[in-house]
């Protein structure tokens, strides 16, 4: 049983998980490095990098920083963990987040999202109009 155990802790070091990361899903626990907020920093490391490197703008990473930062747009993850995060989660954020935007913000980031989207046609003979009022045939 013991070596079953080591074995196991072993297998899950071995594909990239901390010591702490195995004991603390073990003991019911969050590893602290698994706290999106921690997270972050990882993250912006390459972006650093790549700003250093002159592949990035300097305001990119800066309004990382500043959506990572207490009270920014990530505030809302902090204090989870990354491998607790559900589609529901991702949800919650995204009205939470839009409660937190300019309308006018938000109104032109979404119709720049839609805009680049292919706007499917009604199958012929199905008449009427497309999503976009186009005429379709009968």
């Amino acid at each position: 049983m013991a070596q079953q155990v080591l074995d196991a802790i072993r297998a899950e070091i071995r594909n990239g998980r901390t010591l702490d990361q195995v004991l603390a899903s073990d003991q019911g626990r969050t590893a602290p490095e698994d706290f999106v907020e921690n997270q972050m920093k990882g993250y912006l490391k390459p972006w650093d990098a790549s700003v250093e490197g002159g592949k990035r703008s300097p305001g990119s990473i800066r309004e990382l920083r500043r959506y990572a930062s207490p009270g920014g747009h990530f505030e809302f993850w902090r204090g989870r963990s990354v491998r607790s995060i559900t589609y529901a989660d991702i949800e919650d954020y995204h009205l939470w987040l839009a409660n937190r935007v300019s309308p006018k913000t938000g109104e032109r980031r979404a119709s720049e999202s839609f805009s680049r989207r292919p706007v499917p046609p009604v199958p012929a003979g199905a008449g009427g109009t497309d999503l976009i009022g186009r005429k379709m045939p009968a």
